[in-house]
């Protein structure tokens, strides 16, 4: 997945262009949202999991729990 084409927009204070490029990697980031959601109630009793990332370009971060099948 492509995020660096929107970092950009933000770096440096330069004049905000939204590209097709950049509107193309947004509808791919919100497509691989859609297609790829589980919603649960965390078991608030069990610890979290928080999983970081940062790179030149910008940083990433999830906050997990792991799921115990029944």
């Amino acid at each position: 997945m492509r995020m660096e084409e929107l970092y950009v927009l933000f770096k440096n204070e330069k004049k905000f262009i939204f590209t097709d490029e950049a509107r193309n990697s947004l509808e791919m980031i919100k497509n691989e949202v859609i297609k790829n959601k589980l919603l649960v109630l965390p078991d608030l009793h069990e610890p979290f999991i928080v999983y970081t990332d940062a790179f030149q370009i910008g940083t990433g971060a999830a906050l997990v729990k792991k799921i115990v099948e029944i």
